[in-house]
């Protein structure tokens, strides 16, 4: 583990705080100026770490989801088959409760205020660890996938099926859309092994 002084994880600490309380107040602008206010640090410090409010945000995304889903990567590596399906299921689902604990945040980011850039850079992770349990499958194998396109489908359909869940006033829970999302990503493969008959 590399030495991170403390100093500067304080100050990336309070940058990140200083979005989630912005984005939880749904703010329609989030500038440089407003992070720094809230975070009680100045503009110099800020961009020490962060080239502008796009890249905190990501950094701040991938911290949570960092937490939420760094357990399974390191077990998809060595799992192949059946098991490999099973733990990619657990990945999304970890992935899809991670945003629900932060749905404001995603909320914000998804609208046209925040960068779905950012949430694609995120998601990234997610789709590529989706897309390897696809590609252990023989079907996938005679279809012929090609793993870089498909991940990157994969992430942008995924950020389109969030920024509608987190905008939904009674949306359903994780688990019921991570069965949905599955569903539709096994079916894409299925069909592109048939083709390929």
């Amino acid at each position: 583990m590399s030495y991170v002084d403390p100093r500067v994880a304080r100050s990336q600490q309070a940058f990140r705080a200083a979005l989630l309380s912005l984005a939880a107040g749904e703010e329609e602008r989030v500038s440089v100026t407003k992070v720094c206010t809230r975070a009680g640090l100045n503009r110099t410090t800020f961009y020490l770490h962060y080239t502008d409010v796009d890249d905190l945000l990501a950094d701040t995304l991938e911290d949570l989801a960092g937490r939420a889903v760094v357990h399974w990567r390191a077990d998809l590596a060595n799992q192949p088959g059946e098991r490999f399906a099973e733990l990619a299921r657990q990945s999304l689902l970890s992935y899809l409760q991670h945003v629900e604990r932060h749905r404001a945040l995603y909320r914000w980011a998804l609208g046209e205020q925040g960068s779905s850039p950012a949430v694609l850079r995120v998601l990234g992770g997610c789709a590529d660890a989706v897309v390897a349990a696809l590609a252990a499958s023989p079907e996938a194998e005679r279809a012929g996938t090609h793993g870089l396109r498909l991940s990157a489908f994969l992430a942008g359909a995924m950020v389109g099926v969030l920024a509608q869940w987190v905008r939904q006033e009674r949306p359903e829970p994780p688990e019921a859309l991570m069965e949905w999302l599955w569903a539709e990503l096994t079916l894409h493969s299925r069909e592109r092994a048939v083709r390929a008959r």
